[in-house]
């Protein structure tokens, strides 16, 4: 399945560096205010030890893994939501992907200027959120002016839409994203609504905090050295420590550039920069309700990615849409015993299964279908 990945920020946070870093992109990142206009797109591989491992096992001839698309998204700035820095054009970008991931700069450089001029995180994070909100507000009104006239000849579906939306935009006057309404229970109508709005802060967000090398501690991935602005900035946020990742942007832009003798010599950078990936795979499955599958043998190990709780037969059609048409059963294998068996020269034990079993991550399989 499709994975869309946005990256936001304010200018000259590191944005677009680690968008190339990430892709292996050369996207322009000049050290001035919007130099990205239309987004950057490309995709990364998301890593996954778990194929490593069935490499090791299988000695496949093709190996393909999960596929992440992203965008880098242009930066904004206070008043982007009134079109400042071009910034409401940036803002419909958004609305394509399916998480965003919102980078924060911590890095100190005097050469690298910062659009407030100063380093402080928890503003930088706070313009970003004020500016989905404004946009969201705006997309809300747009959408009860246009049905307002029409509510008030007494239809009353309409007439519950005005007082699901009035819901809404009460609460982002109130500084709370829609993401942590739709947290608690809404009503299938609510639901329903918020699918077609496509806001953008009921999008699922992930932080990532682009820290200086020496701020990372080197002997514990994605555990910062905590100095005066991480710490104001744990403290200061209701950001989960599970949704925020620090990252030195500027190791991912070293190892870009390092040939593969190069990255031998660097094996601990490039090991730190690998690892934190594959908690950025992760956390980016996590926060979708995503699960791996696998399909593993002599010809190709691959990895596909599907919605939690999908049925075999549903996971079929992801491979090719005939599969699912002519699904007749599924054998399948625990990744840990997969590999344990294989690892030691034994057949694995695959248990057969109808078109209703759900689908577990980590889950080796062969799909049987009618030819």
């Amino acid at each position: 399945m499709s994975i869309k990945v946005g990256l936001v920020g304010l200018p000259n946070v590191g944005k677009t560096s680690f968008f190339n870093s990430l892709t292996g992109s050369s996207a322009k990142a000049e050290n001035f205010p919007f130099c990205t206009i239309d987004p950057n797109k490309s995709y990364f591989h998301a890593n996954d030890t778990r194929i490593l491992k069935l490499c090791e096992v299988d000695n496949p001839k093709n190996v393909v893994y999960p596929i992440i698309e992203v965008y880098d998204i242009a930066g904004l700035i206070k008043g982007a939501s009134n079109n400042e820095g071009l910034g409401n054009q940036f803002l419909s970008h958004i609305k394509e992907v399916d998480i965003i991931i919102n980078v924060i700069r911590f890095f100190e450089n005097n050469k690298i200027t910062h659009v407030n001029n100063v380093i402080n995180p928890v503003d930088d994070l706070e313009t970003i959120n004020i500016e989905l909100r404004l946009k969201d507000l705006e997309t809300i009104n747009n959408r009860k002016n246009k049905i307002s006239k029409q509510s008030k000849s007494g239809n009353e579906t309409l007439k519950k839409e005005i007082d699901i939306l009035t819901k809404f935009e009460e609460a982002l006057n109130k500084n709370i994203d829609i993401r942590d309404i739709t947290a608690d229970n809404c009503s299938e109508d609510e639901l329903n609504i918020l699918k077609e709005l496509q806001l953008l802060s009921q999008k699922p967000v992930i932080y990532i905090g682009n820290i200086s090398e020496n701020q990372i501690d080197l002997n514990n991935t994605n555990k910062p050295i905590i100095d005066e602005k991480i710490n104001t900035f744990l403290k200061e946020t209701n950001i989960s420590k599970n949704d925020i990742i620090f990252i030195p942007v500027e190791i991912g832009t070293l190892i870009n550039e390092l040939t593969e003798e190069e990255k031998k010599e660097n094996v601990n950078y490039v090991n730190l920069w690998n690892e934190m990936l594959n908690i950025l795979s992760n956390t980016i499955f996590k926060k979708l309700n995503i699960i791996t599958f696998y399909t593993s043998g002599e010809d190709e190990v691959r990895g596909w990615n599907v919605k939690n709780g999908v049925t075999a037969k549903t996971a079929a059609g992801v491979i090719h849409s005939d599969f699912e048409k002519h699904f007749i059963k599924v054998e399948v294998c625990k990744f840990e015993e997969y590999y344990s068996a294989k690892k030691n020269n034994i057949n694995p034990h695959f248990t057969t299964f109808g078109k209703d079993y759900i689908i577990q991550d980590g889950d080796v399989v062969y799909f049987k279908v009618n030819a």
